[in-house]
């Protein structure tokens, strides 16, 4: 029997190391996100610069730029990626965590 509470001892802990590293990366990804978007205004330019093809033969082809704007759509996405996460993993740290305790006094 006392094999059995190590073994769940250790199962406890490493769900609550889990969870808990779970929930600080969302927490980053989500901090990320907002700052990105809304403080520091980054674009999304991603694609190379290319060119046109001239449909005669007297046309010349130009180079087109892309248009560089915030993508606020992807910092939506990324904000309800890590909000997921972050919904889903922090009842685990929470729980495994009083476990935890619990078993600790136990020991004591």
């Amino acid at each position: 029997m006392k094999i059995f509470k190590i073994v769940f001892s250790i199962a406890i802990a490493a769900i609550f190391v889990i969870s808990t590293v779970t929930v600080i990366f969302s927490s980053g990804r989500m901090v990320n996100a907002g700052l990105e978007t809304y403080v520091f205004k980054v674009d999304n330019c991603y694609g190379p610069r290319y060119e046109t093809v001239p449909l005669g033969e007297g046309e010349d082809s130009k180079s087109v730029d892309q248009q560089c704007e915030v993508d606020y759509n992807q910092a939506k996405r990324d904000v309800a990626g890590g909000l997921s996460y972050l919904l889903v993993a922090a009842p685990f740290a929470y729980l495994t965590f009083r476990k935890l305790e619990q078993l600790l006094k136990e020991r004591e």
